[in-house]
Parts: structure tokens; sequence; C-alpha cells
């Protein structure tokens, strides 16, 4: 089959929704499927220059990013040529309530080729969205939801929280598919990887290590885990927290870092973007994940979490709820009870 899948962001960005793609993309093609993926030139902090290239035997077509709604709301209207153009057996489009998916189904409903959506979960809060973003979810919600959701040949949730956002969608067009992960998140690491991670980032034999994973940005709740790290670290010296994951908000970052330095010198260690071994050698290195985003969709860092075998805390949202049981496989707190994270820690 000829299938097209659409999202926002691709790869060289990382994350949850641009892993699913790469893996799912990376699967179809090993079934013999033909696959490409139309994208817009954003990363999280700029541009990507180079508009067509193939990653790991897929074609990857960049369209330019005319403006954004916040940020992950990207307005990219060239892709729409392609499907005008080009004739499909599976249009697969990525995230809800965005420009690209919305005009995806009307096209695909035009030229009678089937449209699939996965929604990726995107009920955050509204009171952390900027304004235009805050004003198109509501609209959207209350008007646009019941016109173009049913445009869709297809529904896919991420995880079962999501069914009750769509009571107005048959239920024959919804399915969950929860995220999964690569198998090398189940092969044992030798003490020798181990020991050289832990030499890489100055972490010691004795220490014991809090581990966070994400982008670094103020929806991921970075400050939140720091203030309960602060107060665990006046009662036990030999802990540190290490935090993995891309730059997103410079003005955050340095927040971060300033507070870190001014109140937990060589007890933080910020290791910006690391390669896939060498994460999953510092989750083995780690003794408790800690997920305290203000929202998570679905969280595939749990996952990963689960499949070394790490306790996991993280804050009760949709996509944490869906992977922990509470007190059963984790622990979920409530958003900005530093007392209560501090506390399962």
């Amino acid at each position: 089959m000829k299938i097209v899948q659409i999202s926002p962001f691709f790869y060289p960005v990382k994350g949850g929704v641009e892993e699913h793609v790469l893996q799912i993309s990376k699967e179809l093609v090993k079934r013999n499927h033909s696959i490409i993926v139309l994208t817009s030139d954003s990363s999280r902090n700029g541009k990507i220059k180079k508009k067509f290239e193939i990653i790991e035997k897929i074609p990857v077509y960049r369209f330019s990013t005319l403006f954004s709604l916040g940020d992950f709301g990207k307005i990219w209207p060239g892709f729409i040529t392609k499907l005008l153009k080009e004739r499909y057996d599976i249009v697969h489009v990525h995230n809800y309530r965005h420009f690209h998916t919305l005009l995806a189904a009307i096209i695909c409903k035009l030229r009678g080729m089937p449209c699939i959506l996965t929604t990726h979960s995107p009920f955050h809060p509204l009171h952390i969205r900027k304004f235009l973003s805050r004003a198109f979810v509501i609209f959207y919600d209350f008007f646009l939801s019941r016109i173009f959701d049913n445009l869709f040949s297809k529904i896919i949730l991420v995880n079962d929280q999501e069914l009750l956002y769509f009571p107005h969608i048959r239920k024959n067009k919804l399915i969950v598919i929860p995220n999964g992960i690569r198998k090398e998140y189940f092969k044992r690491f030798n003490k020798k990887i181990l020991q050289k991670v832990k030499d890489k980032f100055g972490i010691r034999k004795n220490d014991k290590v809090i581990l966070f994973v994400g982008r670094i940005h103020p929806t991921k709740g970075i400050k939140f885990l720091m203030d309960a790290f602060y107060s665990l670290s006046i009662h036990y010296r030999n802990i540190k927290l290490v935090i993995v994951g891309p730059v997103q908000d410079e003005d955050y970052f340095l927040k971060l870092k300033t507070f870190a330095e001014q109140n937990l010198k060589e007890k933080i260690i910020f290791t910006g973007v690391v390669n896939e071994e060498d994460k999953i050698a510092l989750y083995d290195i780690s003794t408790i994940f800690v997920l305290p985003s203000i929202y998570e969709p679905f969280g595939i860092v749990i996952l990963e979490a689960f499949a070394r075998g790490k306790p996991v805390i993280a804050v009760d949202s949709d996509g944490s709820r869906f992977l922990i049981k509470n007190g059963e496989n984790g622990f979920l707190v409530k958003y900005g009870d530093i007392k209560s994270l501090a506390n399962y820690i």
C-alpha cells in the first residue's frame, strides 16, 4: 500500500509523537509498504534547512511554516499539493485539532481517500496554553468538532481516557491503540557500559539517582521536581537529580540552572540530548524515575522506565493514569504538591 504520514514535527526533532511516527513507519516499510512523511520545517527552537531527506529508508518532505499558534500549532499549508496531486491508499494524520489534520480530512473526503487520525491525547488544561491556542481549542471543541471529527475514517486514541472526549463519534469509529517501545529497552547492559556512562556524567558509586527524561519546557514540571528534590537534599547527601533531554525553552532552562547553581551545587546534572545507549544506561543507573509534567498525553518514558525495572512516580493526568495504577505499579501525585512528591521519592 501507498501510505502517507502527516505530522507537524519529525526527526531530527525528538518527542513522543515523532518517535511514534518513526517507529510505525519503519515497521510498515519492513512489511513492504511504500511510506512517505510530510512535515513542517520547524524544529522546537527554529527551522530545519533540509526540505527533503531519507531517514531510516523513509522519504521525508518538509514544508515551510508560515506562523505558529503556540509551541505545537504550526501552519504549513504546502503539504496540500501532495494530497491534491497524488493518490494514497491511506492518509494517516497525527495530532488532534491541528490545521494540517483538518485540511487533510477535507481533501481526503473530496478525493475519496481514507484518512486516519491518531490524536495523541492533546487535552492539556487550557490555562497552560497560549491565548491563540486556547481560543482555537475552545472554538473547535464547542463548534467544529462535530463537523470535522466525522470526516475521519477512523480515530486512534492512545489511552482509554480519551474516549470521554469523543461522545459525538460512533463507537465503531474509535479504537484505543497505546504507544509501544522498542525491543532495545528489554536488553541487558553489561557493567562496563554502565560504568562508562556514570563516569561521563559524574555519577559516583553510592549516588542514589532520581531520573527525569523529557523536553526542558515549563509544561514538563521540572521546577516542581527540583523543589521536591531540594527538600530531600537537606536530609540526604548522596542523592542526585539527572535531567535528560533537549532544551525547548531557553528562558525556563536558565531559571532551572540558576536555581540549581544557587541551591543544589553538584547535585543536579543536565545531560542535554543523549544517544539511545546512554539513555537506557541512565535508566539502569537510576534509583527512581519521576515524570512531573503538568499534563502528559501518554508518557512513553514511563514505559521505558518500566522496561528497565524502575519505580515510577508521575503527576496524575490522562496518560500517566492510563499506565499507572496508584500504589500497584507506581505512584500518582497532584501537580504542585511538593510534600507528597518528596514523600513518595
